[in-house]
């Protein structure tokens, strides 16, 4: 019986170090009846080389700038809460579009301009036309600066979408 302690011991080594392997259930598991093979089965792909690469996303520099109009700008920055552009002393500087890839119809309007007593400030809102549409304010600077509807609630544009740094790429 002086050997009863260190069987003990043993015993719990043993269960410790397979709960920590995380073996899996077939490992001592019973065999199915029937015939058993001795062949060797081709190892099954690991976890990480049966998940497909996620595809890229697009980076800044494969998305087009294009142009947006002074007048479509300050229509936009019209949407300060003080009244107008001019009224609320904004002062448009630059504005560029990019077409959206995630939705149809949807361009990104990032627009520099000056605000008063302040640098330059850029801001980026969404809408279905570079000329005329429903206007939503994107990020941070458009919700701040004009009182547009918020896009992040109305189309799920939260300004951290390539694209969306593409535009203010546009008109640094």
């Amino acid at each position: 019986m002086r050997n009863l302690p260190a069987a003990v011991a043993a015993a719990v080594s043993v269960l410790a170090l397979t709960s920590c392997l995380s073996l899996p259930p077939e490992v001592g598991a019973t065999p199915p009846p029937g015939p058993v093979s001795t062949e060797m089965s081709e190892p099954a792909p690991s976890s990480e080389a049966s998940k497909e690469e996620p595809a890229p996303s697009p980076t800044e520099a494969e998305f087009e700038c294009l142009e947006v109009t002074d007048e479509f700008a300050v229509t936009i920055l019209d949407g300060a809460p003080d009244g107008t552009a001019k009224e609320a002393g904004y002062k448009l500087i630059k504005a560029a579009a990019v077409k959206s890839p995630d939705h149809k119809e949807v361009y990104v309007v990032a627009i520099r301009f000056d605000a008063p007593g302040g640098d330059p400030v850029t801001g980026v809102w969404a809408t279905t036309s570079l000329t005329t549409g429903p206007i939503l304010s994107v990020d941070g600077f458009a919700k701040n600066f004009t009182q547009w509807p918020d896009g992040t609630k109305q189309s799920g544009i939260t300004g951290v979408e390539p694209y969306v740094q593409a535009a203010k790429g546009c008109v640094a």
